[in-house]
């Protein structure tokens, strides 16, 4: 699978990169040996601030200094880094857990929270989906079908049932994943945003919106109510889309038949 630089940033983000180190990271990795000019050219960061950013990259030994004249730089095999970021994380996980280990987990309260940062919302859906272990019913478009591919497979090899309606097309997601045509949510998603529900083991949804004209936008919550409607919209879609499987015919304009009747 192709993925975008963007997106590909944006994960090392979450690891701990800054903006900077990220991009000048992956032009290292993405060149081998590399000069300052060299990289100033493939990450479109300018030499004072790519200077400035091999300084911390070296420091955090995700950078070697390979020559010196001209000086040149290598990158931190990337499994390597990968590799340290588990042992950090693991580390820090054990240290919370021992050092909260006298207190109760609260569980979270039944306000619905608005979330207007596209990579917040990303990252809630991502850490949801880790955290699933019995189901999740879904609406998504093609491109976070794919962003959430690998997470979504995981999920499924574990035991967790996959339900919902893809926009385009599903890749490799498992699971009872039926497909609808984007093209007819082409309004909706200059105004709206791509759609996208999740309700996470019947008990958590977050939807909303992403990347409108108005930007991006969506809720979280454990609101009972709020996931019921949630559930019941994403049920009424998968039951439109099977009934266009089985029949060939637009559920829409049966509806309207039967009301003329």
């Amino acid at each position: 699978m192709q993925w975008n630089q963007n997106e590909i940033i944006h994960s090392l983000k979450a690891l701990g990169l800054t903006e900077y180190e990220a991009k000048v990271y992956l032009a290292l990795l993405k060149r081998g040996r590399s000069t300052v000019r060299e990289i100033a050219e493939s990450s479109g960061v300018s030499r004072p601030k790519v200077y400035e950013t091999l300084e911390r990259l070296l420091s955090n030994y995700l950078a070697v200094l390979y020559s010196s004249n001209p000086a040149s730089y290598v990158p931190l095999p990337l499994d390597e880094f990968l590799t340290n970021c588990r042992v950090h994380l693991d580390k820090r996980a054990r240290f919370l857990k021992e050092a909260t280990s006298n207190i109760a987990d609260a569980p979270m309260p039944d306000a619905v929270v608005n979330i207007v940062d596209l990579d917040r919302i990303l990252d809630q859906i991502m850490v949801a989906i880790n955290g699933s272990n019995k189901s999740i019913h879904l609406h998504l478009c093609e491109k976070e079908a794919q962003r959430f591919q690998e997470a979504l497979q995981d999920a499924h090899g574990r035991g967790v049932r996959l339900i919902g309606v893809v926009h385009g097309r599903k890749g490799e997601l498992p699971g009872e994943i039926h497909l609808e045509s984007e093209e007819k949510l082409d309004h909706e998603i200059e105004n709206f945003g791509r759609p996208t529900i999740l309700v996470f083991d019947g008990t958590e949804v977050l939807g909303g919106g992403l990347e409108s004209i108005n930007g991006s936008h969506a809720i979280h919550t454990r609101n009972p109510i709020v996931v019921r409607l949630a559930l019941a919209f994403l049920q009424h879609d998968i039951m439109e889309s099977e009934f266009e499987r089985l029949t060939g015919k637009s559920f829409q304009m049966m509806l309207e038949g039967l009301r003329k009747q």
